[in-house]
């Protein structure tokens, strides 16, 4: 490797980075903010992700429960025209068995 010699460029070079530190520093800042901010921001979603999770587990159980309850009055209707039909049907051949 050839050896560098100091040029009266040298000496000007870290005079010159001074303000480039400050920039770095004040990025360093602003990215530490940002972090900060995301970071709140990906709490508030989950709690808001947790909120509506549990409101979904409500409606869904609410639906489940109505969907039952739908499904009840539909057995208890088909029950009642199951008897409605029995009855007609003890009718007919009642009034077969007397008119033969």
């Amino acid at each position: 490797m050839p050896i560098k010699q100091k040029t009266s460029n040298d000496t000007a070079r870290p005079a010159a980075k001074l303000p480039e530190l400050g920039l770095d520093r004040l990025s360093l800042e602003q990215a530490l903010i940002d972090v900060e901010v995301a970071n709140r921001r990906v709490i508030e979603l989950t709690r808001r992700l947790a909120g509506m999770s549990k409101e979904l587990a409500a409606l869904r159980s609410q639906l489940s429960g109505s969907h039952v309850a739908a499904m009840e009055r539909e057995v208890s209707d088909l029950r009642a025209q199951l008897a409605a039909l029995r009855l007609q049907k003890a009718r007919e051949m009642a009034l077969t068995d007397r008119a033969g």
